[in-house]
């Protein structure tokens, strides 16, 4: 719900196995956020364009889902520690990668 954009000091967040298909757009106003987890959401099929926007994450977990691009933002992601996307259909990840 667009209401989560209002938890400005949320830092965790756990949206696994929701039957996502996608993340809603409030969701990038939480720039607190350090943990987000979106594994099980067999029907997520892709990450927000603009997911650097989040740029205070530490861990990223979307394993078991359905992603198959990471979006190049993910590069913007300089506190990004730990990423887990296990069982996705990934064939590459971003140059973009390489500089968090």
């Amino acid at each position: 719900p667009p209401e989560i954009s209002q938890l400005r000091q949320l830092t965790e967040l756990n949206l696994e196995y929701n039957f996502l298909d996608a993340l809603p757009p409030a969701l990038l106003a939480l720039r607190n956020l350090r943990l987000l987890w979106l594994d099980g959401n067999r029907q997520l099929s892709r990450l927000p364009t603009d997911l650097g926007r989040l740029d205070g994450l530490e861990r990223l977990s979307f394993s078991d889902c359905s992603v198959a691009v990471l979006p190049r933002s993910v590069g913007d992601l300089l506190r990004l520690e730990r990423l887990w996307c296990l069982n996705n259909q990934l064939v590459a990840l971003p140059p973009e990668l390489n500089q968090a």
